[in-house]
């Protein structure tokens, strides 16, 4: 088996953790930690964008590390912080203490273990199949809402929110750390293989040779375009860089906030708790589904499709869950929203990939976390102060149905390249001024 999807059911469990135990948590211990550290919604939801601008800010550094080959470095450090971080949290005893080990601890482990090297690693294993290697490596993000939501609400009613924190820390570095350590591997290239599991490629960098093509300016021969060497500087110089950060930017304003607020939503219309969390768990459910098919589109056809489909997909189930008061349309809302938000990761890391390649990635992502700190950051308090305002989330959920709609019109101004890499194919400049296109076999 190719040594490439091992490296998936690493950052399958590294995003199983650091999405689960904070982000999917949270509705859980919204109201207990509101009763007991004595504040609203809206001041204990301010610890998750206060975490989002610690992970932004560290988005670069981490990004240019991965690209440098400290995966297994960062990650195993993420595990430690983020645990030792719980059980710090657990000890906690005003508002600002929590504010402190999130914005610390909590939120440097997770920014370690999350999307930017988990998405990076995976990327620098696959080319060919890097949409659906990302999607099954992020079914770890889905499979954990599933799973702690309900396990969080029964922790909760048998230890309270400081023992189940207690677990959390626990279970963080136990979980993670040995496995990482064990298996993580930066490239392909340092167990002298290739992307997708190709075959061990020539001293060029290929292994089937196509046919030689010019490559003088403007040449009508050239069907393809030719992939580019990109530097940091350049790809924050193109609008692929600024589109696609507003695109997934806006999708993460609205699905954070529905996911995070959905418990206490389904709460205050008469739901119990453990309705709620099964709410949570659908679309989760739902989104494990999301990730593998969007990254199986990506890897097809034009990604920009994929993109309108999730999105589409996040608008109606929303309205649903806006307007009705019946469990069982709720839970067809969870469906739709679930199914599309679950391809958000998938497709991000596809668009990542096809514009800038493997060589820059991590840096890429990296760079793209502040860009969209701004938006992504305020989508939970935004909410929780419109319910500490109205009473109730309505309002909240117009707007994410706005910005949903702003996000397709974004998708249309994306060029995607039709880039040789992304077939799984290279170039090599030739002493004769002819270039061949290589195919790994």
């Amino acid at each position: 088996m190719f040594y490439g999807w091992r490296i998936v059911g690493v950052t399958f469990a590294t995003h199983f953790v650091s999405v689960g135990f904070i982000f999917y948590s949270g509705g859980v211990f919204l109201k207990p930690l509101v009763e007991e550290l004595e504040g609203s919604r809206l001041l204990i939801s301010l610890g998750a964008p206060l975490g989002l601008m610690v992970q932004g800010a560290l988005g670069p550094l981490l990004g240019r590390a991965l690209d440098e080959g400290y995966a297994k470095t960062v990650l195993s450090a993420g595990a430690v912080f983020m645990g030792v971080g719980f059980l710090v949290a657990s000890q906690v005893q005003a508002l600002w203490q929590f504010y402190l080990v999130l914005a610390s601890l909590m939120s440097v482990g997770a920014a370690m273990m999350g999307n930017v090297p988990n998405s990076t690693l995976v990327a620098n294993w696959f080319v060919r199949k890097r949409g659906l290697a990302i999607g099954l490596a992020a079914v770890g993000i889905s499979l954990s809402g599933m799973v702690m939501a309900p396990v969080a609400t029964l922790l909760v009613a048998e230890w309270g929110w400081r023992g189940t924190f207690m677990i959390y820390g626990v279970a963080a570095m136990v979980i993670v750390l040995p496995l990482v350590q064990a298996i993580v591997i930066n490239r392909p290239e340092d167990l002298g293989q290739s992307p997708d599991g190709d075959a061990t490629p020539l001293p060029e960098g290929f292994s089937v040779l196509a046919p030689v093509v010019p490559v003088s300016a403007g040449d009508a021969n050239m069907d393809r375009p030719l992939p580019r060497e990109w530097s940091a500087l350049g790809a924050m110089n193109d609008r692929n860089f600024w589109v696609i950060s507003l695109v997934i930017a806006l999708n993460f304003f609205g699905l954070s906030a529905v996911l995070y607020h959905i418990i206490p939503h389904a709460t205050d219309i008469g739901f119990t708790p453990q309705q709620a969390a099964f709410l949570l768990s659908v679309m989760a459910g739902f989104g494990v589904m999301g990730k593998i098919f969007f990254g199986w589109i990506a890897d097809r056809v034009d990604i920009r499709l994929g993109g309108w489909l999730l999105t589409v997909l996040q608008f109606a189930g929303l309205v649903v869950i806006m307007r009705t008061r019946e469990y069982n349309y709720l839970l067809g809302a969870a469906f739709f929203f679930g199914f599309g938000m679950g391809g958000v990761v998938s497709i991000h890391g596809a668009l990542v990939g096809a514009a800038f390649g493997r060589n820059i990635f991590g840096r890429v992502m990296g760079l793209m976390n502040p860009v969209m700190l701004p938006v992504h950051m305020l989508g939970i308090p935004f909410a929780a102060h419109v319910f500490d305002t109205r009473g109730n989330y309505t309002l909240a959920f117009q707007t994410f149905l706005v910005t949903y709609l702003l996000a397709i019109v974004a998708l249309a101004f994306l060029r995607m390249p039709d880039t040789s890499e992304r077939r799984g194919e290279s170039t090599v400049d030739r002493n004769d001024g002819t270039r061949e296109v290589a195919t790994g076999s």
